[in-house]
């Protein structure tokens, strides 16, 4: 809690705090003292479900997988291995009988693969991310 690391992970501990409000100020002023430190709060149910909040200093909060910043920035790779491999497959297509496919044939089926599984990671993160919220909310009134 005071900003040194844990000699062993056994050696990991966790506080509780009376209320999200409470957790998250005791977060927010641990953060400020510690800027490498990065705080999951959970509910009563522990480790169960992802932490209602996670609490990291400013200048860190943009390398969290679901930022906006990381959110868009996998969707514009995501998008743009599609539109890469499309043409690809298109192109083995076409050349079915007079040249050697396989090689495009290849890169642009695993393109647009690997562009649809970021989309899709972009939307499971903005699940996760809506279903939080919502336990938060119930959680403060």
């Amino acid at each position: 809690m005071d900003g040194r690391p844990f000699a062993a992970p056994p050696d990991v501990t966790c506080a509780i705090a009376g209320s999200i409000e409470d957790a998250r100020a005791f977060c927010e002023a641990a953060v400020q003292r510690h800027p490498a430190i990065r705080y999951d709060v959970f509910d009563a149910g522990g480790r169960v479900r992802p932490p209602l909040l996670t609490i990291l200093h400013a200048g860190r909060a943009a390398a969290l997988e679901h930022s906006p910043r990381e959110m868009r920035k996998r969707q514009v790779i995501a998008w743009a291995l599609i539109v890469m491999g499309i043409p690809l497959m298109a192109f083995a297509y076409v050349e079915i009988g007079e040249r050697d496919i396989i090689l495009p044939a290849f890169f642009g089926i695993n393109m647009v693969i690997i562009g649809g599984r970021l989309l899709w990671m972009n939307l499971a993160l903005r699940e996760t991310e809506r279903v939080r919220e919502e336990r938060l909310r119930r959680l403060e009134r």
